[in-house]
Order: C-alpha cells, then sequence, then structure tokens
C-alpha cells in the first residue's frame, strides 16, 4: 500500500523568525531536524486563494483565473494540467480534510478535499479543531487504503503552532508518523512588521496580498519521507524551488508518472537524494513568477525571480529595464494567463443574460476593472452601441442610453453609491453586475456598522480594549480605502451616441 500523505497547511507563515503570530513556528524548527528543508521555497502568490490554487494544479498562479470570483466558482483547477487531485484518486488515496474558519478556504478546499467540518464558528476556536481532527481520524480515516489528509490553519489563530505540533504527536502515537508523507508548508508569508505591530502596520497598511517582498513571498516548506521512499532523513536544500514542485515531488516519490507537457512545476527528489547538479541547475535559472493579484485586477504587482536576479513589475514600462529573457518569459507568459482567462469569461458570457441584449444603447461605468471593462465593451458593441462612461459624462448624456452597466469587482461596492443614487433620483435603468456577470443588488457599505459588527465578536474583551478596538479599525477602514482609491485604474471615455 503506498504511505499516507498528511499535508499541515499553516496560513501566512513567514519563513524566518520575527514578530507577531507569523513568525516561523518552533514547531517548525523542531520538524527541521527530521525532515527535509527547502530554506528558499518560493509561492506564485501572496494571498491564500492564489496561492494554493497554485500549489494544487502546478501552473503559476497568474496562469488560472481572471479574478477572485473565479476561484470561489470554479473552485480549484482540476481539469487542466496537472490534475495532481485526480491522479491521486485513480490511485486509491482517499481524501479527508479539516479546515480551520476561514470563509475562503473552505470556498476553496470542500469539494475537493473532503473537507470534514464544512460549517459552523466551532471551527475558530483550536481545541474545536483539534477535536474535530480527531474524530475525522476516527470516522473516515481508513488505515486500510491510503489516505491524503489536509489541516489548514488560518492566521487569526494565534494558537496554530499549538495545533500542529498536536497533530503530529497524535500521528507519532497512532503509528502513522514513521512510515507517512508529511509536509508542512505555509502558503505565502506575510508582512513583518517588525517588534511594533501598529507602527509597522503604518509603514505597511493595507493587506499581506498587496504586497510582494521577501516577507510575503518566502514561504515554510518541509517534508518528511518515510524510509521505505527515501534514505534521506534530514537535509536543508539551499536552492530555490517553488511550492508548485510539492504534488511533482510527492506523487514522483509514489512513482506515479505524470506526462504533463508544458507544466511548470518541477520533480525536487533528484536534489533531495543525490542532489542531481542537472536539476539544481534547472532549478536555479527557472523563472519563478510571483503575483499580487489575478490577470484583470488592477494594482496588480508580479515578480521574476530566479538566480540571474529579482524583477518588479508594475507597469509594462518596467519591462524597460528588465534582462532580455525575463522580458521574453514574461510576455509569453502573460499570453498564456491572458488565453486562459479570456476562455473562462467566454464561458461565462455566452450563459449571461449580456449576450442576449442588443440593439439597445448601453453605457459602461468606467470606474475600476480596466481590462474587464475593455473586453464586454467589446462582445456588447457587437450587437449595440455602446460608450464606456465616468460620472461627469454620464450625468451629462444619460439621456441617450436604455441601460447604464457598472461592474463590481470589490463586496462593498466602493464609490458607487453617488451613480446608484442619481440613477435612482432620475429613474434611469442601472445594473449592476459581478465578473461572472451574476446580476447583484447595490448594497451600501457602512464603515461604522461593519467596524461595530467586528468589534461586538470580541465579546470577551473589555470595554476600554473594545472602544479602542472600535477606533484603530474605524480608522483602518478609511485609511486602506483611501489608498486603494488612490491606485484606481480608469478606463478612457468612449461615447457612442
Amino acid at each position: 500500500m503506498k504511505p499516507h500523505i498528511f499535508w499541515i497547511l499553516p496560513d501566512a507563515m513567514r519563513n524566518k523568525k520575527g514578530g507577531g503570530i507569523n513568525k516561523r513556528a518552533e514547531v517548525c524548527y523542531e520538524f527541521d531536524k527530521e525532515s527535509i528543508r527547502f530554506k528558499n521555497a518560493i509561492t506564485s502568490a501572496t494571498s491564500t486563494l492564489m496561492s494554493v490554487s497554485s500549489i494544487f494544479s502546478g501552473r503559476f498562479s497568474a496562469e488560472l483565473y481572471p479574478d477572485f470570483k473565479y476561484v470561489n466558482d470554479k473552485k480549484i483547477v482540476t481539469k487542466t494540467y496537472p490534475d495532481y487531485m485526480g491522479i491521486l484518486k485513480k490511485n486509491d488515496y482517499l481524501f479527508n480534510s479539516v479546515i480551520a474558519y476561514d470563509g475562503a478556504g473552505r470556498l476553496l478546499f470542500e469539494d475537493l478535499l473532503g473537507v470534514y467540518n464544512t460549517k459552523g464558528s466551532e471551527t475558530r476556536d483550536i481545541d474545536n479543531i483539534y477535536a474535530l481532527f480527531i474524530k475525522m481520524m476516527q470516522e473516515k480515516f481508513d488505515p486500510a487504503k491510503p489516505n491524503f489528509v489536509l489541516m489548514y490553519i488560518p492566521k487569526s489563530m494565534k494558537r496554530g503552532p499549538d495545533y500542529t505540533k498536536k497533530i503530529m504527536d497524535y500521528l507519532k502515537k497512532q503509528s502513522y508518523y514513521p512510515d507517512s508523507i508529511i509536509v508542512l508548508s505555509s502558503d505565502h508569508g506575510h508582512i513583518d512588521y517588525g517588534k511594533n505591530t501598529y507602527l509597522g502596520w503604518m509603514k505597511y497598511p493595507r493587506n499581506h496580498s498587496n504586497y510582494i517582498t521577501e516577507s510575503t513571498y518566502y514561504a515554510n516548506c518541509n517534508i518528511k519521507l518515510p524510509a521505505r521512499l527515501s534514505h534521506v532523513k534530514k537535509k536543508v536544500i539551499e536552492t530555490p524551488i517553488c511550492l508548485i514542485d510539492i504534488f511533482e515531488t510527492v506523487l514522483d516519490y509514489l512513482d506515479i508518472k505524470t506526462d504533463f507537457k508544458d507544466k511548470k512545476a518541477i520533480s525536487l527528489k533528484k536534489i533531495i537524494e543525490e542532489d542531481n547538479k542537472i536539476v539544481r541547475k534547472r532549478l536555479e535559472k527557472r523563472i519563478i513568477r510571483v503575483d499580487t493579484k489575478y490577470h484583470f485586477q488592477n494594482d496588480r504587482k508580479t515578480r521574476l525571480i530566479s538566480s540571474d536576479g529579482n524583477y518588479l513589475i508594475q507597469n509594462e514600462n518596467d519591462l524597460e529595464f528588465i534582462p532580455k529573457h525575463f522580458k521574453e518569459f514574461y510576455i509569453e507568459n502573460e499570453k498564456e494567463s491572458l488565453r486562459n482567462c479570456l476562455n473562462l469569461i467566454e464561458s461565462r458570457y455566452n450563459v449571461s443574460f449580456l449576450q442576449k441584449v442588443k440593439d439597445k444603447k448601453i453605457a459602461i461605468y468606467n470606474f475600476d476593472y480596466v481590462g474587464f471593462i475593455d473586453i464586454i465593451y467589446k462582445k456588447l458593441n457587437q450587437k449595440n452601441t455602446v460608450s464606456i462612461l465616468d460620472l461627469k459624462n454620464l450625468k451629462k448624456n444619460y439621456k441617450h442610453y436604455d441601460l447604464i452597466l457598472a461592474i463590481v469587482n470589490n463586496n462593498y461596492f466602493y464609490n458607487y453609491t453617488s451613480l446608484y443614487s442619481f440613477c435612482k433620483k432620475n429613474k434611469i435603468t442601472l445594473v449592476f453586475v459581478d465578473s461572472l456577470l451574476h446580476e447583484i443588488e447595490f448594497k451600501k457599505y457602512h464603515y461604522f456598522k461593519d467596524t461595530l459588527r467586528r468589534v461586538k465578536a470580541k465579546s470577551k474583551a473589555h470595554l476600554i480594549v473594545k472602544i479602542g478596538y472600535f477606533f484603530f479599525l474605524l480608522f483602518t477602514q478609511y485609511y486602506e480605502a483611501s489608498l486603494f482609491n488612490e491606485k484606481r485604474n480608469y478606463h478612457k471615455v468612449i461615447i457612442n451616441l
């Protein structure tokens, strides 16, 4: 029987010592003593949804989806190359997972990995999570068959390292530890705020997914292999690797072939077993792509990393200052990314109500989401007369249009309130759609009410602490929104009357 695979996935653990709950945990240093540590493991994205999708599909994150909506809609890509989950299932692996509370994480994992706990706020608590893990092992885990078990721990869980150690201890007590493949890998890093978190946050505000520094793209990665698969018990590998290589490596050790053309993942078996110079050179020369956003999102930052250099790309002008082979790689990879994204958007457009709209005069509101707006403009313009207008031109020319279309790329309807109020006042047909082209209802976002809701969740905190926390969160919300708006891009105005 093939060995069990246990994958412990702590969210946003940096691959270095430092302050805060996201530093490399002591349990990782203990695990170094009996595993292979990849000291320079690089993620393909600095956020969970992008990174995990990339890891589980063996492709750089930018190649997978137009934006985050498509991740939740499609879950993890399994019909593109390589389908690691499908391969393991064909080799009789059972899938069971325990996911600590995290809405995005659960949406991503639930169908593919056999999540044991699909609902319930009890999964916020570390002790309850461990109890669910034990219950899953007792009820779902079949020791007579090979099992793939994943445990996901969000960064908000302060005692996450305790949970990791308890899992390790349980596996040892039940005698699963010696003969199983055990992966301990974070999905990405996190901003290192230093000793004073609040002052650090003022320097690096907003979510960690907006940053692409060594603290965010270096991730923890250790693999322990059973003696029947490898003679290597302990090793530190300095050669840069990418997290997308993990599945390729595991399947190589299981003697399961993955004959996919153009795959981005590389098996690490040869540098683990013999420090193969050819493979090491290939890994060093390979360009690893790291992104903060998907192809059709604004404020996207990309890093291209190899032994030959490390280059940040924020716009096309940056391509002028990078070496030729980096530039060529980026251009070709962008073409692949765009092709994959357009196919997904096309599939959504063909089943949306927009596909049926014809002989209308339509104005698309040009706030945000430039690339996506351009695609929808071209599609609609085949059967309609279409303009792209800012609020100023919309107010001036609205009587010429049958329909105002606004594409919303966030949950909070940032900067759509004025548009909504104007259309309502003038009885203009206004339709909001998300990037999946579903019609959605306008819902004004209230900073005050949302902040109050988040503070009430801290039910055990002292009143003074709650008040201070409230004002800090409220300030954070406004501060981050102002910075976010500064970086928005706007499509050029196109007036067709």
